[in-house]
């Protein structure tokens, strides 16, 4: 089986890894893991006040939690045996789910739901209601 898990370096995203790791893998004793992390296009968040520095601090900050999600995942799944591919994605992160899952021929999708108190209870945010809403592929949400 082959999963693609969507990673950000956020507490949501590293329960879903922990998740898959702890609790899907001893099901499935073959699985083959796919590391994605999503990285939007890099664009000034505010106008930009000293041009290409700041776009290069919002690239350099991307780069940065790239790793730190990447090294989390890698770590988790090498704890157990397990080998990943990364995906370095950049563009809009729904599209860059969907195509990497179709291009790898992944069998499902897990993603992280938030948990952060700026979001309802039921909000699950938008990636993933968006992923939910266009995949093929079905879709494990992670609490």
């Amino acid at each position: 089986m082959k999963v693609v898990i969507a990673v950000d370096g956020s507490e949501h995203s590293n329960r879903a890894v922990d998740y898959v790791a702890l609790h899907w893998l001893p099901a499935d004793p073959s699985p083959r893991i796919v590391l994605c992390y999503a990285d939007p296009e890099p664009v000034p968040l505010a106008p930009a006040h000293g041009g290409d520095e700041d776009d290069a601090e919002l690239a350099s900050y991307h780069a940065g939690n790239a790793d730190i999600a990447l090294r989390y995942g890698n770590a988790v799944f090498a704890s157990v045996g397990l080998e990943t591919v990364e995906h370095r994605l950049v563009g809009p992160p729904v599209a860059g789910i969907l195509s990497l899952a179709r291009q790898s021929g992944a069998d499902v999708i897990v993603l992280g739901a938030h948990g952060s108190a700026s979001h309802s209870p039921r909000s699950l945010g938008t990636v993933v209601e968006n992923v939910l809403a266009e995949s093929t592929v079905p879709v494990l949400v992670v609490p």
